[in-house]
């Protein structure tokens, strides 16, 4: 149960590190797609409606959700491979007492032949 405590412990500070982050490209992403939307209806349409600002809106969260999105799975990813060198610097330390610990025996039984 340890493992799965220790993974959502680095998942939550990997979250609050990054959660401003994920709100920026939340705000930046809302405001480019608004606009974008916003831009493009005007072009086509020459003026706004009431219908055509509540699209462009929709599509301008839309846009922030999915850069919220992005954000996060970037941070996820970033603390994914931090956990990974953990797991192999750990590993690579089992590994080496192992070693150590097979030779120690091997020597044991050489020295108790003689």
């Amino acid at each position: 149960m340890g493992g799965v405590e220790s993974v959502a412990g680095h998942i939550f500070k990997a979250l609050g590190k990054a959660i401003v982050n994920i709100l920026l490209a939340f705000i930046v992403c809302l405001i480019v797609g608004f606009a974008v939307a916003a831009g493009a209806l005007f072009y086509a349409l020459g003026h706004l409606h009431t219908l055509s600002i509540i699209a462009a809106v929709l599509v301008g969260v839309l846009a922030g959700y999915a850069g919220a999105v992005t954000a996060l799975l970037v941070a996820a990813v970033r603390e994914a491979l931090a956990l990974a060198k953990a797991a192999v610097g750990e590993a690579r330390a089992t590994v080496g007492e192992v070693e150590r610990g097979g030779a120690a025996a091997i020597n044991a039984i050489e020295h108790h032949r003689q």
